[in-house]
């Protein structure tokens, strides 16, 4: 997986922003970017306020038992645990900031609250097929990177979802993938069919 961004390659921002806007639909997926770059984006404050409303979502969904990122090898009491305490932390480090900071952060949270991360069934609200293919290409970069033409990227997804998401395998064809890698500047070595 991406652990900073100043080690990938552009494709894999663009991918990011892109899932961060499906995922997190109060926070412009710049903004998201800029702070796991280590930079300080426009209205901070505000995209920091919803990311831990989007955390604080989630935790109250563990805490009704139905735990999203059902995928995630923890237990659904200790994400609850960990989500709540980033939040309290959070909330707390905004006692000791400028009053407007701390109007922006909890505009922010407000928001991410009110609009909603997850639908009934603990999905994340935006999220599509697409998103589920941009996942595994970002969490699996590397081997992206060193993939030759698109029927070869094609087959590996394939392959990849028919193993673990066998629901999403269906779609995946190289005229789809195509347009993905062309959407987001997904360079292979040679993306000639």
């Amino acid at each position: 997986m991406v652990r900073h961004l100043k080690s990938v390659p552009p494709w894999v921002k663009n991918v990011l922003q892109e899932m961060a806007r499906q995922a997190l639909p109060t926070v412009d997926g710049k903004a998201v970017i800029a702070m796991w770059s280590d930079e300080r984006p426009e209205k901070f404050e505000y995209a920091l306020g919803a990311v831990f409303g989007h955390v604080f979502a989630a935790a109250a969904l563990c805490r009704a038992g139905r735990p999203p990122f059902s995928g995630e090898k923890l237990a659904s009491h200790r994400k609850e645990i960990s989500m709540i305490e980033a939040v309290k932390g959070a909330l707390t480090s905004m006692c000791d900031c400028p009053l407007e900071e701390a109007k922006e952060f909890f505009h922010g949270f407000s928001k991410a609250l009110s609009k909603g991360t997850f639908d009934s069934d603990g999905n994340t609200a935006g999220c599509t097929q697409a998103t589920w293919i941009l996942n595994a290409l970002v969490g699996h970069w590397r081997e992206v990177e060193s993939m030759k033409k698109v029927p070869e990227l094609t087959r590996w997804l394939r392959e990849y979802f028919e193993k673990n998401h066998p629901n999403l395998a269906d779609g995946i064809n190289d005229e789809r993938i195509q347009k993905i890698c062309e959407r987001y500047k997904i360079k292979l070595r040679n993306p000639l069919r």
